[in-house]
């Protein structure tokens, strides 16, 4: 899956859901999904939040273009792969008000360098990348873990 964007469908403040990533028909119906392109996208979406790999396809593919096709005043949000926003076409976008803010817990270099325009723009927030990061989750690894490793070594 590579991308989702969503904006609110003002007269009865439902989300209509605009994505672009695999076909999965299942997925498509029980969320009545709506297939577009990526201009599609740029053109019409209020938040674009990133959720796929990073692969050649995908590098950058939030680039000084894409915010200069963008509609005025978007959200970014990207919890995905850093490399996925070209980061100073990003900066050039708060700065020049193309986008409305970023939020963001990747990075194009990680570590964000201490200098970053970024920590200091009142429309961004950064944290750190810590996905699943809660104790239920950190039981579940450590369960799949051991499991693994018992499959691994034939033990049951």
């Amino acid at each position: 899956k590579d991308w989702l964007a969503i904006h609110p469908n003002m007269p009865n403040q439902k989300w209509r859901v605009k994505y672009i990533g695999e076909k999965d028909p299942d997925i498509i119906n029980k969320y009545d999904i709506k297939m577009v392109s990526k201009d599609d996208i740029y053109e019409t979406a209020d938040f674009i939040s990133l959720h796929c790999d990073l692969n050649e396809t995908s590098y950058h593919i939030l680039d000084k273009t894409a915010f200069q096709q963008m509609k005025k005043n978007p959200y970014i949000l990207n919890t995905a792969r850093g490399q996925l926003i070209e980061e100073n076409a990003l900066i050039e976008a708060l700065n020049s008000e193309m986008i409305a803010g970023a939020g963001l817990d990747v990075f194009e270099d990680e570590p964000l360098s201490t200098d970053s325009p970024l920590k200091k723009m009142k429309n961004v927030i950064l944290s750190s990348h810590n996905s699943n990061s809660s104790p239920y989750c950190w039981q579940k690894v450590h369960e799949n873990s051991v499991k693994m490793l018992f499959e691994g070594l034939s033990i049951e």
